[in-house]
Formats: C-alpha cells, structure tokens, sequence
C-alpha cells in the first residue's frame, strides 16, 4: 500500500489561510440571501466523496485529521456555510473504483440534495487526477478524480443547465496539476539519471499521457544539448502547462458558470505550494520549482478573470506565504510537521484521508497547519474558512 502514498500527497497544496489569527466562530451573516452554497474542486474542498468502504470503515473520509465518529471533522466550507447560515456541505458523489478485495470498489451514487462536487485528486480539465486508478501506484484506491469540467457539467446536468442565482459558488483547484506536473519532472529526472529506451518511453508516455505536453515540449527536453539546457525546456514546458490549466479554469468559470446564470462566485486562487511539509522536506529547488508553478497558473487564472462581473479571486497565495513566514501570528504552532503519522496505522501511509485521533503523532496538534504532507489540519480548514469570509465580507457579500 507505501506506494499510493507518494501519489495521494499530490491530491492538493494546501496551507491554512487567513487574513488573521485564529479564533473561535463567528455570528452568521447573510446580507444578499444565498440560499445555497455549491462547490467544486479537489481534496482540500472534499466533503467525504470517498467515505465509502475500508476508507468509511477505518474512521476517515475527509483530507485532514479525521474525528473519526459520524460526525465529519470541518472543512473550510463548513465554515462559509455556516457563516451564512446555509446547510452543512455533503458529498455530490460518493464512492471508489478500486480494488474490491481491499474494500475500495464501491460503485459511484449521485446524492441528490448535495452540491459539493469537488474530489480529492481532481484536476481542472483532464481526468486522471493523482488516487486515480490508472497511474499505477494508486490503482488500489482508485479515485474518482472528476475534473472541474465534469464536476460543472454534472451540476448543471441536474438543475436545467443552469446555476441559481443565489447560490454561493466556491471554486478551488489547479493542486493536482502542479504533482502530475511533478510526474512529469520526476520521469524527466530518471531518464537524464540513465537515458534508456525505458525511461524516455516513461518520460513521453508521462508527459502525453497526463501531463498534456505537446510534442514540440517534449522535443525541447529530448533533444537538449546539455543538461542545463535539459533543465530549461523542462522547467519551461513545467510552467507553460500550468500556466495553461489556470487558463483553462478561468475560461471554465465563465463559460460554464457565470454565463449559466450563477451571480456570486469565489474562486480561490492557488496557495504557495513551496511552502508546505512536503516543500520544506524537498529542498529549496524543489520549493521554488513548486512556487513556480502555482503562480504560473495564478498568473493565468487571475488575468483571465479579470472584470468578470459577479467572480472574487482571493488572493491564497499571498497569505500562505505570510503564514509560512510567520506562523505564530496566525495562532499556528508549526507549519513544517505532518500531524499524522506515517506508519502501518495509517493504511495508506500517511495520507489524511484516513487520518483520525488514532495515528496522529504524539503531543498537541491542535494548532498545526497541515495533517499531512499537503492537506490542512482541523485548525488549519478554521482559518481558511475565515479566510473566505473576509473574502465575501470585502466583496459586501456578507
């Protein structure tokens, strides 16, 4: 099961946000009467699509510190919703499609009255997401990993092809394009290391296959002459396909969105995804390579959007950095250390998916930022949730 790990850490970057310290909840506030809330995007939005199986029966279900009874641990959204006094988020769709023998083969079911869309391992247009079942160190779990255009459809499938006009729509992704990405880099890497006929078949078949790299970019690092120029075209090809899925949600959320009739829509732009356990374990390259990206696609999402009347970008970025930087004026304890333990008590390894009060590390996690190498902890969803509120608060939302 080790391998599904390395995968499953790619499901979303994610550190706790805020446009200030920590505290308790908030009165509710509703000034332009929403009357839903509806979102898409991938784990660290993921209101329990996998609760279902062995997952469900050892206590997880969400991408954080499960509590490990009936009653989910909050995420961010629960937050927002009950800031608005709205219903608690719940899964649009539920289920695996992995190995039955594991207890990870549980047939997808829409849930009629849910509207969060969003699944761990989701990418933004293409769908094999990191937990999917057709990367093979995660064909064991098998992850659903509808992308945001599957997600956006399927809402609109179910309401008339249109979105309510008083529904808050919360869209957050592009994570797990920057670790597909990382595939790319790592196949890259091993076929420099020793370029046999193997590994630059793994590196074209990585990056064609779910990198989306054109043939020109995948040329440009096959035929350098030199490992620095090698190490340009990858870097190149890196941040010009991420550049491009953060167009690509941008066209989404006004095509398929705005333009069906959805009047409030928060999209959340990409934290630093240097800045997290697993960056801060990688090393400054691996760091800054990681930060590259997330503002190559930032880059291309916020211009996009740009005057698009009814869309709020927040800014995630730039307030990760800050709580990285400075994480005791956040209220945040440490933002370097995993709270979940990597043993053989977590049964993929580490993941938060299936991290509850049983396999988290020893002392007092309850100001940590991240769960896992990449998903927030308990405290660390509270903050992003205020994060958003002052986000609509600014807006004159709330």
């Amino acid at each position: 099961m080790k391998p599904i790990k390395t995968i499953l850490y790619a499901s979303f970057v994610a550190v706790s946000l805020a446009g200030c310290g920590g505290g308790g909840g908030s009165t509710s506030s509703n000034s332009v009467g929403f009357t839903s809330l509806v979102s898409f995007g991938d784990s660290l939005s993921d209101a329990g699509t996998y609760a279902v199986g062995t997952i469900a029966a050892v206590g997880g279900g969400r991408y954080t510190v499960n509590s490990g009874t009936a009653t989910p641990t909050k995420i961010w959204l629960d937050y927002v919703a009950a800031q608005l006094a709205l219903t608690a988020p719940c899964a649009a769709v539920k289920g695996l499609d992995g190995y039955a023998a594991q207890g990870f083969s549980v047939p997808p079911t829409s849930q009629a009255s849910c509207t969060n869309y969003a699944q761990g391992g989701s990418r933004v247009t293409h769908p094999i997401g990191p937990g999917n079942k057709n990367i093979p160190s995660s064909a064991a779990l098998g992850q659903l990993t509808y992308p945001l255009t599957t997600q956006v459809a399927e809402h609109l499938g179910r309401n008339a092809s249109a979105f309510n006009p008083k529904a808050l729509v919360t869209v957050m992704a592009g994570g797990n394009d920057i670790f597909i990405q990382g595939a790319v880099a790592a196949a890259a890497a091993a076929m420099a290391a020793t370029p046999s006929a193997s590994n630059i078949e793994a590196f074209t078949a990585t990056a064609t296959n779910i990198g989306g790299w054109s043939s020109a970019e995948q040329l440009a690092v096959l035929t350098a002459t030199s490992a620095a120029a090698g190490q340009a075209a990858l870097q190149a090809g890196l941040l010009a396909n991420m550049a491009k899925a953060g167009s690509e949600q941008a066209n989404l959320v006004k095509a398929q969105i705005v333009a069906k009739g959805a009047k409030y829509v928060l999209v959340v732009n990409l934290p630093n995804a240097g800045a997290t356990p697993m960056g801060f374990a990688g090393g400054p390259q691996t760091a800054a390579l990681s930060t590259a990206m997330a503002v190559a696609f930032n880059q291309t999402l916020t211009s996009g959007l740009a005057g698009t009347q009814g869309v709020v970008v927040a800014d995630a970025f730039t307030t990760s950095t800050d709580q990285y930087n400075n994480p005791s004026a956040y209220g945040l304890s440490n933002v370097t250390v995993r709270s979940c333990k990597t043993d053989a008590s977590n049964i993929l390894g580490g993941v938060s998916l299936v991290c509850n009060p049983t396999n988290v590390i020893a002392g007092d996690i309850s100001r940590y930022g991240f769960a896992d190498d990449v998903h927030p902890a308990p405290y660390g969803h509270q903050l992003l949730g205020q994060f958003a509120a002052k986000a609509l608060a600014t807006a004159g939302w709330l």
